[in-house]
């Protein structure tokens, strides 16, 4: 379990860090300071699932708030991707694929976060 969950927290660390950085990219000053509030959403989900991170693995000591944050977190992300996935129809195989992947994800994410909660 630890071992998954880690995976996971690091998986979607460093997609939120990257979605930080590319949202930073060639904005410029007035580019940053015009998205500033959008790009501090990813940030804070990078930032929280590393702190899970080190949780996990004895660096910090784990937090309720956060892992609660988490996984409260992770169940609006997989209602919004079935309703994502709902209002644009299952016809297309390749968004079936994809759909059921990140839902399957999110929810294994947000299980394991809760199994993790409940020892702490």
């Amino acid at each position: 379990m630890k071992v998954l969950l880690s995976i996971l927290c690091g998986l979607i660390a460093l997609f939120a860090g990257g979605c930080t950085l590319l949202a930073m990219n060639g904005a410029g000053l007035s580019g940053v300071l015009a998205t500033g509030p959008l790009m501090l959403i990813p940030a804070a989900v990078a930032i929280l699932n590393v702190m899970v991170l080190a949780a996990l693995w004895g660096f910090a000591r784990p937090n309720r708030g956060i892992l609660v944050t988490l996984l409260v977190l992770d169940v609006l992300v997989v209602l919004a991707l079935l309703a994502t996935w709902a209002s644009l129809g299952g016809g297309d195989r390749d968004m079936n694929i994809l759909a059921v992947l990140l839902i399957g994800g999110f929810a294994a994410k947000g299980l394991l976060t809760g199994l993790y909660l409940r020892s702490v």
